[in-house]
């Protein structure tokens, strides 16, 4: 009687599993699914500015349905767009509340919207 030092030498490996042609999609990985930008989208929409808020939301709902139907490269280019309206929305609001703070701070806030409208009155533009 010879013994083994290797305690299952009686096991019977099965040979691997052939691999199936059909096109290479078996091993196809996705790409990784790209942000929404929904909630910033809304937090634009509610704080800054509403317009390009609701561009940015609009674009960010599309998302998750495009990507999960396979239809990556669409997804990636609305996720971008709605990244890039919700940080012109936040821009454009902030630039907003700091002219009107100084406005507002200046103490003379009517008079100089009567001005800002008075000297447009008189532009080029209008002849």
């Amino acid at each position: 009687m010879s013994y083994s030092k290797y305690e299952y030498d009686d096991v019977v490996v099965p040979p691997p599993i052939p691999s199936s042609d059909s096109g290479g999609d078996d091993n196809f990985i996705p790409p990784l699914k790209p942000s929404n930008w929904v909630w910033q989208s809304v937090l634009v929409t509610l704080c800054c500015f509403p317009i390009f808020g609701i561009i940015g939301l609009v674009n960010g709902m599309q998302v998750n349905p495009l990507y999960y139907a396979g239809n990556y490269d669409r997804a990636e280019v609305l996720a971008r767009r709605a990244r890039l309206w919700a940080i012109v929305g936040l821009i454009v609001g902030v630039v907003y509340y700091v002219a009107m703070f100084i406005t507002m701070m200046k103490g003379d806030f009517l008079n100089e919207i009567a001005q800002i409208v008075n000297d447009g009155a008189y532009s080029i533009y209008n002849y």
